[in-house]
């Protein structure tokens, strides 16, 4: 019946638009408070207490103190690419795309892999940037155990960590090689 599916249909659409609206008003408040400057970029770097992996949305850089003191460089380099490269837009983009489509596996799929690749790119800022691939692994090791992920954010431990660190060792190709990979 269409009618019947058309009803399922909204009901899916209402609960994604609301987890959106949701999703949307936790990050709004990740980003109040804390001491806040602009890095070089323009990028305003938001230090606050508490123990939180770090993360980016737009050109806001969250992170945490202790980060912020022991593992300055290399997460704001990771986190300014995330901001250069335009990464905030692909991945609203596909938080909308994934509201109208919500009962399409394969939109899911696409931002995971997308998200990947995001995160491909900004370890390959950090490396480019002189940072020492070992101690940047060992970083990506210590933020992904026992952290959750940020909501729809850009955040330092995304991905699979042993497909990330692979990907440091391997010759730089375009988009579409990394999503295949």
């Amino acid at each position: 019946r269409k009618s019947f599916w058309e009803t399922l249909y909204f009901i899916g659409l209402s609960v994604a638009l609301l987890r959106f609206i949701w999703r949307s008003v936790l990050l709004a408040r990740k980003l109040q408070g804390g001491l806040r400057f602009h890095d070089r970029q323009g990028n305003t770097v938001i230090v606050k207490s508490g123990e939180f992996p770090p993360f980016s949305f737009m050109h806001w850089i969250v992170i945490s103190v202790s980060d912020y003191e022991h593992h300055r460089r290399s997460i704001l380099t990771h986190e300014q690419a995330h901001a250069r490269l335009g990464h905030s837009w692909d991945v609203l983009l596909l938080e909308m795309v994934q509201v109208v489509q919500w009962f399409n596996p394969f939109v899911f799929i696409l931002s995971r892999e997308l998200k990947a690749i995001h995160e491909y790119e900004a370890d390959e800022a950090v490396i480019s940037q002189g940072i020492d691939a070992k101690q940047y692994q060992q970083l990506l090791v210590i933020k992904a155990v026992g952290n959750r992920l940020q909501l729809f954010a850009n955040t330092l431990n995304r991905g699979s960590l042993k497909q990330r660190i692979n990907m440091m060792y391997q010759k730089k190709s375009n988009r579409w090689r990394m999503l295949r990979d």
